[in-house]
């Protein structure tokens, strides 16, 4: 067992690492650190589902082969690497995690520096040998940035840029209230309105006088569940981005944002102009979508199957005006959207899908059949894409 002095030095050095701007901005990162320094002073040999548990809670799964948390350990590494070439650590505890390991190991400083002393090249290759190499990796780096996306980050690679101005709509709904008796007014809601403007035609053309539109709209469950893995995904990725309800949306802000659209589809008002508008098979279709190229219809809709109800949803990703890009992650229920948004947020299933995606290409629409239990999404699984 480490004696008190060991730990609280070992205590000390973690706030400070945590502390810096490196891991201010990257909060799960973060925590991970930490979660891991506490179980190595307890000398517990930790293991990868605890880790999985501890970082993702209900939302992992080790019997699905989550690689979440082999993500997640890649890019603490990586944090502390940064950390360390950034930091003079003096005399400092050094926290390592060898490749391959989960455990963290507490070294000094000074032995940091003798082993990386000793692992030092002896420069023994000839200039030209040098300068052979460097136009090798430079042709291979230019190769890689050209055709594929960046790891970890990939849709979201221009999300993530220093300057980009990003946005995350989310979609509300129209609340409208009706005048009883006594001249109060009660919240109605009505399918299919979802504007003043929509509410005025179907007053006008129903010969109706006792609604009006309310001062607030409704978000359903998704919003804030959503909002939760996105602001977690960007500060993860050293970015951030504003919030803006669907009902205030306006054209204009596509033309100076990034756009994530989050939510149903069936309340759009101005992203309905975005959805969809470079897709040459795709339209929405009831409460989901159809596919049709000329030769093949297929309707994506909503159905029940022995007490599961299955829908379908898109992900459209696409260019904007000035440069910029949307990216919908929306169904016509919560399950839908919240499968998108969670499995577009995770770096090891974005790798498998961008294998469907052909080297060179970067924007799509995707279909995904998302089946779930009472309004609790069990399994998302792709089922059409159109390559853009």
């Amino acid at each position: 067992m480490m004696n008190t002095p060991e730990i609280t030095k070992i205590n000390q050095t973690l706030d400070k690492v945590l502390s810096h701007h490196i891991f201010v901005k990257s909060p799960r990162n973060a925590r991970l650190l930490k979660f891991l320094v506490d179980q190595a002073i307890n000398e517990v040999d930790i293991k990868e589902h605890v880790i999985g548990v501890e970082l993702f809670q209900n939302n992992y799964n080790p019997d699905k082969n989550d690689g979440r948390v082999r993500v997640y350990m890649f890019n603490l590494r990586k944090k502390l690497d940064e950390y360390y070439a950034e930091v003079n650590t003096d005399n400092s505890v050094v926290f390592k995690i060898e490749k391959g390991q989960y455990n963290v190991h507490f070294g000094l400083a000074e032995e940091n520096e003798v082993e990386e002393e000793k692992a030092k090249p002896n420069p023994v290759f000839s200039q030209t040998k040098v300068i052979v190499l460097s136009a090798l990796i430079l042709v291979v780096s230019t190769l890689v940035f050209i055709f594929y996306p960046k790891h970890g980050v990939y849709c979201w690679h221009d999300f993530f840029s220093p300057k980009a101005k990003n946005l995350c709509v989310i979609a509300d709904h129209l609340m409208v209230e009706k005048k009883i008796g006594d001249g109060r007014y009660l919240p109605v809601r009505i399918n299919g309105i979802n504007s003043d403007f929509e509410l005025s035609r179907y007053m006008s053309e129903n010969n109706i006088t006792d609604l009006r539109a309310a001062d607030y709209t409704m978000m359903t469950k998704m919003a804030p569940y959503a909002l939760h893995e996105l602001n977690n995904w960007f500060h993860d990725h050293g970015n951030n981005f504003d919030v803006r309800l669907e009902s205030e949306m306006r054209l204009e802000d596509a033309r100076n944002h990034n756009i994530v659209y989050v939510g149903q589809f069936k309340t759009m008002n101005a992203s309905e102009g975005l959805f969809l508008k470079d897709s040459k098979v795709f339209s929405i279709y009831r409460d989901g979508f159809m596919f049709d190229d000329g030769n093949k219809t297929i309707e994506f809709i909503t159905h029940t199957v022995e007490d599961k109800k299955i829908e379908h949803a898109m992900v459209s990703f696409m260019e904007l005006e000035n440069g910029n890009e949307a990216l919908f992650l929306t169904s016509n229920n919560d399950i839908g959207t919240l499968a998108t948004v969670r499995n577009f947020t995770d770096e090891a299933w974005l790798k498998e899908f961008y294998k469907n995606i052909p080297k060179g290409k970067k924007y799509f629409n995707a279909v995904f059949k998302v089946t779930g239990l009472k309004r609790t999404d069990m399994a998302c699984e792709l089922v059409k894409l159109e390559v853009l």
